[in-house]
């Protein structure tokens, strides 16, 4: 079997993250919603999918997280 993967992985949020707009002139500015709060694009501890390096078997870390193809082996070209 031959087969296409993305490398990429889950990752948790270490903090609150708001979704921002550029001006004008490129600066960052936050997006607002109808009633004026901040809009949230990630709150702390959800899981969200983040591109990362290709490994041979180490899935890395939380904060570095990578993408081992020993993994893929095993349980989608060779089950």
């Amino acid at each position: 079997k031959i087969g296409n993967y993305r490398a990429q992985t889950n990752k948790i949020a270490q903090k609150v993250v708001y979704e921002n707009t550029r001006d004008g002139d490129g600066n960052l500015i936050p997006k607002l919603d109808d009633d004026g709060q901040k809009v949230i694009k990630r709150n702390r501890g959800d899981a969200y999918l983040v591109d990362c390096a290709v490994t041979g078997s180490t899935h890395g870390t939380p904060d570095a997280p990578k993408f081992p193809l020993k993994t893929v082996f095993e349980e989608k070209i060779f089950p």
